[in-house]
């Protein structure tokens, strides 16, 4: 019976060991399968250290999977840490925590809204299983998924795995559709080796201006920016209701701009900002205001436009050669949209060619249009797919092109 006993407890121990060794095989496994990343493919990274981590989220309505990078000097980080401090860098990405585990992962920007489609979300690291997010530890080189059950595939153990494409996300304060750069700037105002954009976006119709502002100082307060701005060009006025903006007004000859909507909002580097007489401007922020009707904001409230930008010319500037072309006036709303475009073609007296084309220059729609001064056009976009487009206005003497986003 004694011998019998020491069998049945050898065995079981053989059989627990090699258990634990299938089970530890799984969590050191840093494989992927059909959505291969490397560390090389990272954009965006957060935190500092020389031991790095990917943190992969998977959507499931569409089906889509972004990464992050994180680094951090430790030997081990929780998950938690990490939720906590991607969250912090980027706005886009809002982690719901239900007390120990996730609830829900939305994220949003000019293109995606996306949260939860299926019953709840599941994680696991090295595609093996993972403990609750306040007490799973990270270690250099591991990998982090989290994923939407409802297009997961699950073993016996309950431990998910997604077979969804990872895109690495850019940086949060990369603008998208609206990009602008210094070397775009026509009027600038101020002096020094410092340098901003100051960016205002108006509803209706919808476009946005762009200002440039240089100063010698290690910072600079938004009040002061708009201070020097409004007292440099008599077109912008700003109405300050104490220590926020309750108006901004744009007017010349061709507009007449003003709040559309219920009130203005503003960003910094398509992130969080405080009150205008709190919140300093470093070299090469951008601050955007804009009217909120038109705006994309998260749960945070942190509003960003997707209205493309046009640097104003200096107050007094006139180009005589370019008369007819800088006279020219088109708006094209609403942008981004889903169905139909409008444009509202001012101040020409010829035909003008509208092409619709896309990122590889194929040409998807084109119609020739009789302008005799104004002449409002719609178009129908719906047979076109989500995604990045140009349109081409071209006349005897202009070619301007434009970025349309059909979502």
């Amino acid at each position: 019976m004694k011998l019998r006993t020491i069998f049945l407890a050898v065995i079981a121990g053989i059989s627990l060991q090699h258990s634990l060794a299938q089970s530890s095989s799984i969590t050191n496994r840093q494989v992927l399968k059909s959505n291969d990343i490397s560390f090389e493919d990272i954009l965006f990274w957060v935190g500092e250290g020389s031991n790095k981590s990917i943190f992969i989220v998977n959507w499931c309505s569409p089906e889509i999977a972004f990464a992050w990078g994180y680094r951090f000097s430790e030997d081990s980080v929780l998950v938690s840490k990490i939720i906590e401090d991607i969250a912090a860098a980027d706005s886009r990405i809002v982690f719901t925590d239900g007390g120990g585990f996730i609830t829900n992962i939305t994220y949003k920007d000019s293109v995606y809204n996306l949260g939860l489609s299926g019953d709840f979300w599941m994680y696991n690291v090295n595609e093996g299983a993972a403990t609750g997010v306040g007490s799973q530890y990270i270690h250099n080189e591991d990998i982090v998924e989290f994923g939407d059950e409802s297009c997961g595939i699950s073993d016996t153990n309950w431990v998910y795995v997604w077979d969804i494409v990872i895109t690495p996300v850019s940086k949060p304060n990369k603008v998208i559709s609206n990009d602008i750069s210094f070397e775009d700037i026509l009027f600038w105002v101020g002096e020094g080796s410092n340098q901003s954009i100051f960016i205002v976006n108006w509803c209706s119709p919808e476009i946005a201006f762009a200002w440039g502002y240089r100063f010698s100082e290690d910072s600079v307060l938004v009040s002061k920016i708009i201070e020097d701005i409004a007292a440099a060009d008599s077109r912008i006025v700003f109405t300050d209701g104490g220590g926020y903006i309750t108006n901004i007004t744009y007017k010349d000859s061709i507009y007449d701009l003003g709040l559309s909507g219920d009130f203005w909002m503003y960003n910094v580097n398509e992130g969080w900002a405080t009150g205008i007489g709190l919140q300093y401007i470093h070299n090469e922020d951008i601050v955007e205001f804009g009217d909120e009707s038109c705006g994309i904001s998260d749960t945070n409230w942190i509003y960003v436009w997707d209205i493309v930008i046009t640097p104003v010319s200096k107050p007094n500037d006139v180009a005589v050669q370019n008369v007819k072309f800088d006279n020219m006036h088109i708006a094209i709303y609403p942008n981004p949209t889903s169905q139909n475009i409008n444009l509202n073609i001012q101040n020409v007296k010829e035909d003008v060619r509208v092409d619709i084309v896309d990122i590889n220059g194929k040409i998807l729609y084109s119609e020739k249009i009789a302008v005799d001064n104004q002449q409002i056009q719609s178009i129908s976009l719906e047979k076109f797919s989500k995604g990045l487009y140009f349109i081409r206005f071209q006349g005897s003497s202009f070619n301007k092109t434009e970025k349309i986003i059909i979502y």
